[in-house]
């Protein structure tokens, strides 16, 4: 029989048409919802001894984004059940990885307390006195006999700009039970422990200024 040729590019116009057709009605992979830590609500720094507020500082300070382990360097939202076992919720994200939102959270935290203190992140490439760097250790939701409870774990160290000296290192711990066991009451918790923490790293770190100031 003889074969039409003028009928090939039709033909495989067709065939493509209708794979796309088949393609347009494959379900969608899953979609996850995308949770920001909230906005830190922190206000003035107070002396822990004395409750007194805080100078405002005028040096300029840089937070490194703190090391952490590939399992907390993660959007996932970590929850530890039970044991040493970790879990994670599903179909939910943070917006970031835990030590950068840890990091922006901080930065947003002292510009609130000290206005006067120049502030940035360790991808800026400005001059700064002090840098605070950080391991993460802990940055998830632990299951106790009361119920779930947000844990956070903090190991600082203010180190001097000139010389790398490490002025001072201090370990910073909040700990916030969830009021529930829905996602966004979770998050709500996450919140309010890093707001404690925010607290407790920037009324430490004014007490220890620059050496040269």
């Amino acid at each position: 029989m003889k074969f039409d040729v003028v009928m090939l590019p039709r033909m495989a116009l067709a065939l493509s048409v209708a794979l796309l057709s088949a393609c347009s009605v494959l379900p969608e992979p899953g979609t996850s919802t995308v949770y920001l830590l909230p906005a830190a609500t922190v206000q003035a720094a107070t002396d822990a001894s004395s409750s007194r507020t805080q100078p405002a500082a005028d040096w300029a300070l840089q937070i490194d984004t703190p090391y952490s382990s590939q399992l907390i360097n993660s959007q996932r939202v970590l929850v530890q059940p039970m044991g040493d076992a970790i879990n994670v919720y599903q179909g939910v994200r943070w917006g970031d990885t835990a030590p950068v939102m840890l990091r922006d959270y901080l930065v947003d935290a002292f510009r609130v307390q000290a206005p006067r203190l120049v502030v940035s992140n360790d991808s800026s490439r400005v001059f700064y006195d002090l840098a605070l760097i950080s391991d993460l250790n802990q940055f998830q939701v632990v299951y106790g006999t009361d119920g779930p409870v947000v844990h956070l774990q903090l190991d600082a160290s203010l180190v001097q700009a000139s010389g790398k000296r490490t002025v001072a290192s201090q370990r910073f711990t909040a700990q916030q039970a969830v009021d529930g066991t829905a996602v966004p009451q979770v998050v709500a918790a996450f919140g309010m422990a890093a707001n404690t923490l925010a607290t407790q790293v920037v009324t430490w770190t004014l007490q220890h200024p620059p050496a040269s100031r």
